[in-house]
Formats: C-alpha cells, structure tokens, sequence
C-alpha cells in the first residue's frame, strides 16, 4: 500500500538520525569524560544541602543536642564532611570534562570517594538507627 511505503521511505531518511544502542554505547564511550563530569555535576545538590542542614543546626534547641556524647560523630561534623566532600567532587567532575589529565585524576578519586561515601554512609545510618532518640530522627538534621 501507499500508506507503508511513504512510513518505510520516512524510517528509510531519518534512519541516519536514530541511533541504535550499539552506536549509542560507542557514544557515550568516545565522550566518557562529559558523561562523568555530567554525574558529577548531579551530585552537587546532595553536596549543597548537607552543607546547608549543617549550618542551620542549632544545637541549643535541637532535640539531638542531648544525646550528643553518644554519637559516633558529631552531627554537624558528620554533615559537612559529607557535603564538602561532595561539593569538591562534584566541581573537579565537573572541570575534568576539559582535560584528560583531569579526568583520569577524578575517575581515581571518584573510585575512592565512593568507598569513603559507602563507608560514612554506614557509619550515618548506624548513628540513626542505634544513637538518635525519635525526637531526633524527625528533625532535619
């Protein structure tokens, strides 16, 4: 029919256009540096806010401020390690998709961040869980 030619000769011109996930995937290989500088650009909102919620900790009429002697670490501590570590990933991602050197130099890092993140992450949830009264976990901080 007339309908299914003009769509197979409309797929036929545009096909150049489409990317199969093969070519896709070679894409995203040749620009590696873009795409992981890209990730690291998201990550700095996460960064910003923990830096943020640390500031505004008031210890004086914050609830978490009685248990304080039982916490591993210090919430405020805790929170601004967390967001600055962050923070300089997030902008050293976002400079490597400039040079190669940079980018090499940030995928280690980025490798060695992410362990240190598992473990605080561990650290933070095990304070939560164990240290925190319930007046406490419903607070920001």
């Amino acid at each position: 029919t007339s309908e299914t030619a003009r769509s197979c000769t409309c797929l036929k011109m545009s096909s150049p256009l489409l990317l199969t996930r093969q070519q896709s995937l070679q894409r995203v290989h040749q620009n590696k540096e873009s795409v992981s500088g890209g990730f690291g650009c998201c990550l700095l909102p996460v960064g910003i806010a923990a830096v943020v919620i640390a500031s505004e900790y008031d210890p004086d009429t914050s609830s978490c401020d009685a248990n304080k002697d039982l916490y591993t670490v210090d919430l405020k501590l805790f929170l601004n390690v967390a967001g600055y570590s962050i923070i300089a990933l997030s902008v050293l991602s976002c400079c490597s998709i400039m040079s190669k050197s940079l980018f090499q130099l940030t995928t280690s890092l980025g490798f060695l961040a992410a362990l240190f993140w598992f473990a605080w992450s561990i650290i933070g949830l095990y304070m939560y869980n164990n240290q925190m009264s319930g007046d406490c976990q419903d607070e920001t901080i």
